[in-house]
């Protein structure tokens, strides 16, 4: 039994009353004087027995007429199902968990855990309770076929172990694909035959519903009506957070030099911002300003003195910050002053540079206006973590010969003698990448072009066949014909710079091919003869270039086109190694079989050969959730195309996903060292609350956890005064009021009272 009015029952104390009545004993007002016995001593009268009541029922009838009518104004009511909800079978509720870093902020996990087993306890017994944690990816706690097939009386304490046992990763927060993933989910469940199929379906969300969260993945489908979202909100205990990242540039790059200069500073840029939880967490602290400071870290973990850096970064602000370049063995840099520390540490990699070389073969008495080597070496084609230098080489020189990991490209003008072409086909065959460019008339050289390129085609399967002659240029020759859709040209494709009309040729050399499916043309002049030709060649790229980019051959070297030439034929002969030394925790990173790559604990990287859970979602693929351990939630194992396999790998690629921020070390196949940092998603630095209105633009009709509370309250208030309306058990009382008076009534008349 209920109340709907519980206090009013207090007033059923009241029968102490009638209690206390009966106890008291009513002593003589009248007194009378016997004569006969004045002659006795005055002595007070002793009472030989206790006071007992005397009538018992007339006590109980006036201590029942007393609790009925308390009785009768608390209103009770027998809190039975309705008949509308005596058939329900229950409720399917899906509890998901926010693991993402910015749930490591003090005070942040304790609430979801709190809230968690307060939405564990409201479930009732025929309701069904599967938990997923959520952050880039969701992963099953305890899935919906487990839900189900745990029996009742061990469903709410399962979950809550299977709760206990998670803890926040360091993942980014990507709500979108939890929430979408999640409703197809229960709508794969509604379709499936169970005993007692739910009615009802809903989601309930704990998080802390930061700006950071990623809700793009809304946006690909309209959200069913028939389920409902419940959104419960956890907040710190302290609403600022303040984030430093280095600013890396070719200007502020860290050598392994430079880092033992004072001379040389590093840019920091330090966001501040602290907000208000608008009342979603009592406790939250106001804003106020931070105390920021920078330093480095030492082997040790403790900041360098030297190196403390004062960041006076007002709330709600953002500020470049110099300091200074990080001692040796440094890679840490630590932000102090801000009380939400799970993001003030930023890990950065030392930059191994790479020296590689450019050789020019030409004769170094040559005019600037006559020289191919004058124009090459203007070009930059160094970067952060490789220096390129360039060498001119003088035709017939002795000097030994470059491997092609020292020098991947070499360029050769119409000075290279047939010795030097002959030593470049071994170059070729070795992996390495040249460039011939016939920069003068066939009847200038001593031999033929035909006679060198025959030369550095030796031992090749098809060898050249053609006639290289003169072409006959009026005023100038134009290119037509680029095959953009070749690596070289691919970044020009655009037609804001595909423009290669304007370019004049004063000369040219005519190539006329016996066999033109041995070479790939790149672009014609505008006679439709060769302009740039390519050819693989064992394991190395043999690349012409039938006039010079020379001002006295043609205005190539002065225009815009020539720079992204020179860059994309190096860039291509040498792929720039990936930039791993700045890399995101949640990225994907992959290594060939044989390398390996340790994680900041020490502990290799390995895949995990499991099968993920798919989803039929009506697409031409599956959806595919994540699976393993928190370690390692992504991997695969792929063939690579034939060619990949040239290192010996097996032609195979492994792949993991890097979980934790800090400093990787990559060995490759040669098991060479080289450190990567990987540092925390910049979204989830940003750690204030986002409005329910996010949700709301992509059609979620989200419903936030305080509110919803509010309304099951008043919902069962409602329910309440429907039951106790319609039951009506104080009439009942009332009338047994009036039946106990009556017989009270009757009883003390009988008895003269």
């Amino acid at each position: 039994m209920s109340f709907l009015a519980p206090l009013y029952a207090l007033a059923g104390l009241a029968i102490a009353i009638p209690l206390l009545l009966h106890l008291v004993r009513k002593q003589p007002k009248k007194h009378q004087v016997f004569s006969s016995l004045m002659f006795l001593e005055a002595k007070t009268p002793r009472l030989t027995s206790a006071r007992r009541i005397d009538q018992w029922l007339l006590l109980l009838l006036r201590s029942a007429a007393i609790l009925l009518l308390a009785l009768a104004f608390s209103r009770p009511y027998w809190n039975v199902a309705a008949t509308h909800e005596s058939h329900r079978a229950g409720v399917s509720r899906m509890l998901l968990l926010d693991v993402s870093a910015s749930m490591r902020r003090e005070g942040v996990w304790e609430s979801l855990q709190e809230k968690a087993n307060q939405i564990i306890d409201e479930s009732g017994p025929t309701d069904s309770l599967s938990i997923y944690t959520f952050d880039q990816s969701l992963k099953p706690l305890l899935s919906i076929d487990e839900a189900i097939d745990t029996p009742l009386a061990q469903r709410k304490e399962k979950s809550r172990i299977a709760t206990k046992a998670v803890s926040p990763g360091w993942m980014a927060t990507d709500l979108g694909l939890a929430l979408t993933t999640a409703a197809d989910l229960l709508q794969s469940d509604r379709g499936a035959a169970t005993e007692a199929p739910m009615n009802v379906s809903e989601i309930v969300v704990i998080t802390d519903f930061q700006q950071g969260t990623n809700l793009e993945k809304l946006a690909d489908q309209s959200w069913p009506e028939s389920i409902k979202v419940r959104l419960e909100r956890v907040a710190p205990k302290s609403s600022s957070n303040a984030r430093a990242n280095v600013v890396i540039n070719k200007q502020t790059a860290i050598t392994p030099t430079d880092r033992i200069k004072d001379d040389k500073s590093l840019r920091v840029f330090v966001s501040n911002e602290s907000s208000s939880h608008n009342n979603i967490a009592s406790g939250s602290e106001s804003n106020r300003n931070e105390t920021l400071e920078l330093a480095w870290l030492d082997a040790n973990g403790q900041p360098i003195e030297s190196t403390r850096t004062a960041a006076p970064v007002p709330t709600q602000s953002n500020l470049i910050v110099s300091i200074p370049p990080p001692p040796v063995d440094s890679t840490t840099l630590r932000l102090s002053g801000d009380k939400a520390t799970f993001d003030n540490d930023y890990f950065i990699a030392p930059i191994v540079l790479s020296e590689l070389s450019l050789v020019c073969i030409d004769d170094s008495k040559r005019l600037p206006e006559d020289s191919l080597g004058y124009f090459l070496k203007q070009i930059p084609l160094g970067s952060l973590n490789r220096k390129v230098t360039f060498i001119n080489r003088e035709p017939e020189s002795g000097l030994p010969w470059p491997s092609p990991t020292e020098t991947p490209l070499i360029v050769a003008s119409h000075r290279a003698s047939l010795k030097d072409l002959q030593a470049l086909n071994a170059f070729v065959a070795q992996g390495g990448h040249v460039l011939w460019v016939w920069d003068t008339a066939e009847n200038e050289k001593s031999f033929g072009f035909a006679e060198g390129l025959e030369a550095l085609t030796k031992n090749e399967s098809k060898s050249f066949g053609g006639q290289v002659s003169e072409a006959k240029v009026r005023q100038y020759s134009m290119l037509e014909q680029v095959d953009f859709r070749h690596p070289l040209f691919a970044d020009l494709a655009d037609s804001k710079f595909n423009d290669y009309s304007k370019i004049r040729f004063w000369s040219h050399r005519k190539l006329e091919l016996s066999e033109p499916d041995a070479w790939q043309v790149l672009a014609r002049f505008d006679d439709r003869s060769p302009a740039l030709l390519s050819r693989n060649q064992t394991a190395g790229t043999l690349w012409l270039m039938t006039a010079g980019w020379q001002p006295s051959q043609s205005q190539f070297a002065l225009s815009s086109k020539f720079v992204p030439l020179i860059v994309g034929l190096f860039r291509i002969a040498s792929p720039p190694v990936s930039n791993d030394s700045s890399r995101t925790v949640g990225e994907v990173v992959e290594w060939l079989r044989g390398e390996r790559i340790v994680d900041p604990n020490g502990q290799p990287l390995v895949t995990k050969s499991t099968e993920p859970m798919t989803l039929a979602t009506g697409d031409s693929e599956p959806m595919a959730l994540a699976t393993g351990d928190a370690k390692i939630n992504v991997a695969s194992d792929r063939q690579t195309k034939p060619e990949a396999s040239a290192d010996g790998s097996g032609g195979k690629i492994l792949s993991a996903i890097l979980t934790q921020p800090g400093l990787y070390t990559r060995y490759d196949l040669d098991q060479k060292p080289f450190r990567f940092a990987v540092n925390l998603n910049d979204a989830e630095s940003q750690t204030a609350p986002a409005g329910l209105d996010r949700l709301d633009q992509y059609g979620v009709l989200v419903q936030d956890g305080s509110l919803a509370i509010q309304k099951a309250v008043a919902g069962n208030h409602l329910r309440a005064v429907e039951l106790e309306s319609r039951q009506g058990w104080w009439q009942w009382l009332v009338m047994g009021v009036l039946a106990v008076i009556g017989l009270e009534s009757i009883l003390c008349i009988g008895k003269g009272f």
